[in-house]
């Protein structure tokens, strides 16, 4: 129990980073409050880097102080979440697309938002990263037929007669599309999840 929950406080604490609400940093912001509610929304947020930019080197102390807290606040948010994409690129290239993309569109008119498109656009080039998605896409389709499968006395166990009788034509189709991932995509990470 001990171990489980100093993982999922890592785990907490490794994606705090990407909420958007956290993203601004602690505050208070007085003079910049409408930045900070704007960052709170996840949106834009390329736009908002260039404004703290500019304030922070306000003539108004209180302006200026404010911007440079917020400025490394979610600088340094984006570039984390930056580092991580790429971080999984070659364990986990299909998520790491996903939060490429995400970073790419959050931040667009930034750096970070350029640096996160251009690192998606090589991923998706790449005919490995390819196949990946390929059959990632597939596989979302066995998992949105596994959760149709209908419970058989009140639970989906698989190792019950009743439930296979019940969702046998399903059942057959989740096998089948993933021997078909297994064969038209091997050697990929979908591939092994479909083979378990």
């Amino acid at each position: 129990p001990e171990d489980i929950q100093e993982l999922l406080f890592r785990k907490i604490k490794e994606l705090l980073p990407e909420v958007a609400a956290a993203m601004a940093g602690p505050g208070p912001y007085k003079k910049l409050a409408s930045l900070a509610a704007q960052v709170k929304t996840g949106h834009g947020l390329g736009g908002v880097l260039k404004q703290l930019r500019a304030k922070a080197e306000s003539k108004d102390a209180e302006e200026a102080a404010e911007a440079k807290m917020m400025l490394e606040a979610l600088g340094g948010s984006a570039q984390a979440q930056l580092d991580r994409a790429v971080g999984i690129k070659e364990s986990d290239p299909v998520d790491a697309i996903a939060r490429l993309d995400k970073i790419a569109l959050q931040f667009t008119g930034d750096d970070i938002g350029t640096k996160a498109k251009t690192e998606a656009d090589t991923l998706r080039k790449d005919p490995k990263v390819r196949k990946e998605m390929d059959a990632s896409a597939v596989f979302a389709q066995i998992e949105k037929a596994y959760e149709g499968l209908k419970p058989f006395q009140g639970q989906k166990n698989p190792k019950a007669d009743g439930f296979r009788k019940v969702n046998l034509a399903a059942i057959q189709q989740i096998v089948g599309g993933c021997q078909m991932i297994v064969q038209r995509y091997p050697e990929t990470q979908v591939a092994k999840k479909a083979q378990e």
